[in-house]
């Protein structure tokens, strides 16, 4: 039998292994692994894994800031390539429950959009974590959703709030939401 569902590659990873070494991994496709995944950050780096014609699986952040205005043409694509989509940052490493008194100087021009994402989780009754899980949960692209928890209690409340009844209007308006500054997304440049 197979030894694990996927084998995941960190796109600095696969940079630097050599055309030798990716086909000596995937001769163990089907024996050790099913599929060969890799995770990225851009779009152009979805690009590229594409154009590869190697992975099955990507794995990319996707959220109610980092949404399909940004995403959606490169997860298109991805589909067309047969390629299976995971989310990750689907709550932004914690941003959007950060109250916006408390954004940290480097963040603030992200400000009015935190603002705009609660008034919709206001206008629909619903939380903001309901809100940005569904999201990930109601795009029809998406066939899987990582998410981090620090504990029980955290995994409960996380498995709570699939229950939630969110209309499409609610995902639509995040939809609206259209961040100019998108470098301040990755999550990795906020040191």
């Amino acid at each position: 039998g197979t030894r694990a569902y996927n084998r995941l590659y960190h796109y600095d990873d696969f940079l630097k292994t050599s055309q030798y070494q990716l086909e000596k991994l995937l001769e163990h496709k089907g024996i050790k692994f099913k599929k060969l995944g890799i995770s990225v950050y851009t779009n152009e780096q979805i690009d590229e894994v594409c154009k590869t014609k190697i992975f099955q699986t990507i794995q990319m952040p996707f959220n109610a800031l980092d949404n399909n205005n940004i995403r959606g043409e490169a997860m298109r694509m991805m589909k067309t390539n047969g390629i299976e989509i995971h989310t990750r940052s689907v709550f932004l490493q914690g941003l959007f429950f950060m109250s916006l008194e408390n954004i940290p100087a480097k963040l603030e021009p992200l400000t009015p959009y935190l603002s705009r994402m609660n008034q919709i989780s206001s206008h629909y009754q619903v939380s903001k974590s309901a809100l940005a899980l569904h999201y990930n949960l109601s795009n029809q692209l998406i066939s899987g959703v990582l998410m981090g928890v620090d504990s029980v209690k955290q995994l409960e409340q996380n498995i709570e709030l699939i229950n939630a009844q969110i209309p499409q209007s609610a995902f639509d308006a995040i939809d609206e939401i259209q961040v100019k500054e998108s470098s301040l997304l990755n999550p990795a440049t906020w040191n």
